[in-house]
């Protein structure tokens, strides 16, 4: 395993043109995904109308409408910059179309990410979903997957799922 001795807290990329994971048009949001209170009182009214099973599994939008789960990822992403469960489902889109950005989303998938990031970079979960994009088959970014998952390793608590993502890169490396 390579030493990572950058900071773990700052962001990995900053990409240019992500805008800010703070709200500023006045929608619902920015919560915290990690934080008790905002889960316990904000994210029930995004999940039940814009981030539901069939969101989720990408199978189309929350309202059974025909434009797809796009609309609702990006919406449930703007409220919660780093909610988990989204942010996996849209890496799964990108992946599943082959493009970086998914079709009719704001941002690429490591846009996505690197909002998620700059909002809490103490969530040691986005950098392993950030390591699981680039680890992926069609991605390919290896050394940068391990500097995330590294990054995951220093501030995650509950590692089980983190070393088993880490040793199946290691595996096919």
């Amino acid at each position: 395993m390579s030493v990572l001795l950058c900071n773990p807290l700052a962001s990995f990329a900053d990409i240019e043109g992500c805008g800010s994971p703070e709200r500023t048009d006045g929608g619902y949001g920015a919560y915290d995904y990690t934080d008790p209170s905002d889960y316990r009182n904000k994210l029930p009214i995004v999940e039940i109308h814009h981030f539901n099973p069939r969101v989720e599994h990408l199978k189309g939008s929350a309202k059974e409408a025909s434009w797809g789960p796009v609309g609702d990822l990006s919406y449930t992403l703007r409220a919660f910059p780093n909610h988990h469960r989204a942010l996996s489902a849209m890496m799964r889109l990108s992946l599943k179309e082959n493009r970086p950005k998914p079709h009719s989303s704001p941002y690429s998938i490591e846009c996505w990410l690197d909002r998620a990031i700059r909002w809490r970079p103490k969530d040691g979960m986005v950098r392993m979903i950030y390591g699981n994009y680039l680890s992926s088959p069609k991605i390919k970014r290896f050394n940068e997957a391990i500097s995330q998952y590294e990054m995951a390793d220093r501030l995650m608590k509950n590692k089980t799922n983190l070393y088993y993502n880490m040793g199946l890169l290691y595996f096919n490396l």
